[in-house]
């Protein structure tokens, strides 16, 4: 497994007191100008590096809510909620523009998109709430997803593809239409101590190298098999019992 640079690790700590943020609200992101890029209105583009926190709730009214355009960005949801008011959904909460890195997104909700978090780069996502999307909650490649609520999405609650998965921990997955956790052409990851039930697919559907250990799943794909792939880390329960 690629181990995250120490670069995305000091930048991850960037949210420290005393250093300078972006504000970005429902005023200023209709206003435009919050980065060098950025125009009136959804959705807010963040193209020069940085760090950013929410000081109000976001209705994107349909729109993409923010695209970074940038390695080098935080942003901090400072418990504030990224919505689309749209029925049916439509849009992206938080998406990337091409191949972007060292991404991070903490502490907040996303809610009422097609996609929750559209993420193909390097990313630490931390303490977010990822509910009732339409599609799948957190789509990314590699980095860390920590101590997330991620549930009743349409699709899996985390699918991560063509990436190194990196480590996925300490979250609730629950109620998603597909998988708890989906693996695709991963070149493996860690996946500890998360609580994984009553999705409607497999809990973790895993790519075969990839290390799981301390899961709790249960009532996934109806009562079915819990986990596919993957190689046991330790103990994990399924259904109340040792998985198998």
């Amino acid at each position: 497994m690629k181990k995250t640079s120490a670069l995305f690790l000091a930048f991850a700590m960037i949210s420290l007191p005393g250093l300078a943020q972006t504000d970005i609200n429902q005023t200023l992101a209709l206003a435009g100008g919050i980065t060098s890029c950025d125009t009136p209105g959804f959705p807010v583009s963040i193209c020069d590096p940085g760090s950013y926190k929410l000081s109000s709730n976001l209705d994107t009214s349909g729109l993409n809510a923010i695209r970074i355009e940038s390695d080098d960005v935080y942003i901090d949801l400072n418990g504030f909620t990224i919505l689309s008011s749209i029925t049916p959904p439509t849009a992206t909460g938080i998406t990337i523009n091409g191949g972007r890195t060292r991404t991070t997104v903490v502490n907040g909700t996303v809610t009422g998109f097609i996609g929750g978090l559209s993420l193909f780069t390097e990313v630490h996502v931390e303490k977010v709430n990822v509910i009732g999307n339409s599609g799948d909650g957190i789509l990314y490649t590699s980095g860390r997803i920590i101590n997330c609520t991620i549930a009743r999405n349409g699709g899996n609650g985390i699918k991560a593809a063509f990436g190194d998965s990196g480590i996925i921990r300490d979250n609730f997955i629950r109620q998603n239409t597909l998988h708890g956790i989906r693996q695709q052409f991963t070149s493996g990851g860690l996946i500890l101590n998360n609580h994984i039930s009553s999705n409607g697919d497999v809990g973790l559907g895993l790519d075969t190298i990839t290390a799981y250990g301390n899961n709790n799943l249960f009532g996934n794909n109806s009562g079915g098999v819990q986990v596919t792939g993957g190689v046991q880390l330790g103990i994990n329960i399924c259904s109340l019992v040792p998985c198998p």
